[in-house]
Order: C-alpha cells, then structure tokens, then sequence
C-alpha cells in the first residue's frame, strides 16, 4: 500500500484572499493507482474551480505523477477532456 500526501490550497473570500494550506493523504495498491484517484479525484474533477487547487507534496513523487500523466491513454482513461 502507498501513500501519498496531498496539499489543498484554499485563497477565497472567506480566507481574506490570503492562502490557506491544508494536508492529507491517500492511498493506494501501486503509483498507477495512486496517480489515477489523485487525477480523477482532485486534479481533473476541480480544475475548473479557482478558490482552490492541489499539489503533491513530495518531489519525487510528482515528477513521477508529470512523466505518468503527460501519458495520452494515461490522461484519457482517467477522464481527461480530449474534445
């Protein structure tokens, strides 16, 4: 089992438009799986949302989830808009 810590960037009214960060981890069986639930659930289905965004925050990691993700089959298995 992995696991990865995710770091959620909230700058809205309510925080007086300064950033607020808050951290927390997901897990999975492998990388795969791990980079799927992290692009489906928090990069792709909030991208267009300003208030807030998401980031890995270990190094390695994302740049192992950048070489993962610039994958074409990777991006559209996992919901990607290819229109």
């Amino acid at each position: 089992m992995l696991k990865m810590m995710i770091i959620k960037r909230i700058c809205n009214q309510k925080t007086g438009y300064r950033p607020v960060y808050e951290e927390f981890s997901i897990n999975a069986e492998n990388k795969e799986a791990l980079f799927s639930m992290y692009f489906r659930e928090f990069v792709n289905r909030h991208k267009y949302i300003n208030e807030w965004s998401y980031s890995i925050k270990n190094r390695f990691l994302a740049h192992d989830y950048n070489i993962w993700i610039s994958d074409i089959n990777n991006y559209a298995n996992n919901g990607g808009d290819m229109w």
